[in-house]
């Protein structure tokens, strides 16, 4: 799992260093948000 985690920050690094910084912005906050929703969704 944690080989995986790692495997995740490392593209994510990637991406990072890659992207607009805007783009990072909408991307984490697109996340963000589905992860909310499915949370409220539980319920």
């Amino acid at each position: 799992m944690r080989g995986q985690a790692g495997g995740l920050f490392g593209l994510l690094d990637l991406y990072l260093a890659s992207a607009p910084l805007r783009e990072v912005h909408q991307w984490v906050f697109g996340v963000l948000a589905l992860e909310s929703e499915l949370v409220d969704a539980r319920l």
